[in-house]
This record gives C-alpha cells, structure tokens and sequence, in this order.
C-alpha cells in the first residue's frame, strides 16, 4: 500500500499537483487493475476510415440487433411446439399442425443431444487417458 502512495505522489509532482487530496485524482488509484486500461491492438487500420466504417457497419449491426433476437424467439418456438404435440393436452381440430416447426424443434432438440453425447464421449476419453498416464 506504501508503494501505491508514493507512486501516486511522484505522478502528482511530475503533474506539478503535489498539494491536491489523494481521493481527487484517480479512482482506480489504491487498486491494482487485473488488465491494462489502454488496449495494445487497433481496432481499425487507418485513423481516417473510422467513419466510413462506421456509417457502414451501423446498418449491419442495426439488422443484427433485430434479426438475432427473432431468431431465437422462433427457435423457442419450435421448441415449445414439440412439447406441446408430445403432451398430454388434447389439441384442437381446427388449429392446424405446425410441421416446420415441429421439424425445427426436433432438430434442434436432436443437435443439443448430439452435443451432449459427444462432450461426454470426450470428457470419458480425457479421464482414460489421465488414468492411463497417471497410473491411478
């Protein structure tokens, strides 16, 4: 905590500011920040494109912004489908059947448990092999 103080009042006389108070200046000053504040990599390659780039991506991420969250209200949908024909509630004979969503949500049930099968093939495969090489 000593080294923090003196570097804060050495950075304050190089400021010329050696009579401030020490909680004016800094608010990260007593505390060690886990990543650096100013980034090491440029986000763009030419100062002078910054806003072309952005007057372009605006649009994109504007789409971006509406169609992601439509798209996973369809898939809950889809999901929602499936579990609603394998319930038990008796559906009505004059709604009609949803078949692309029912395939949408089997599929997507199908590629979750396929996910699902395969991280436990290869966490089984990581704990043998540890086994076998730690000799426990």
């Amino acid at each position: 905590m000593r080294e923090k103080d003196d570097r804060l009042t050495a950075a304050r006389k190089d400021n010329g500011d050696s009579n401030s108070k020490p909680d004016q200046h800094i608010l990260f000053s007593t505390y060690d920040l886990p990543f650096p504040l100013s980034s090491p990599v440029s986000i763009t390659s030419h100062k002078s494109s910054g806003l072309l780039h952005s007057l372009i991506t605006l649009p994109f991420q504007a789409i971006a912004f509406y169609i992601v969250p439509q798209l996973i209200n369809q898939l809950v949908f889809c999901i929602d489908e499936v579990y609603e024909v394998a319930g038990r509630r008796a559906r009505s004979k004059f709604v009609a059947f949803p078949w692309i969503r029912i395939l949408g949500g089997v599929l997507l049930m199908g590629l979750y448990h396929l996910l699902l099968v395969r991280l436990t093939i290869k966490s089984y495969r990581g704990l043998r092999r540890e086994r076998v090489e730690g000799g426990g």
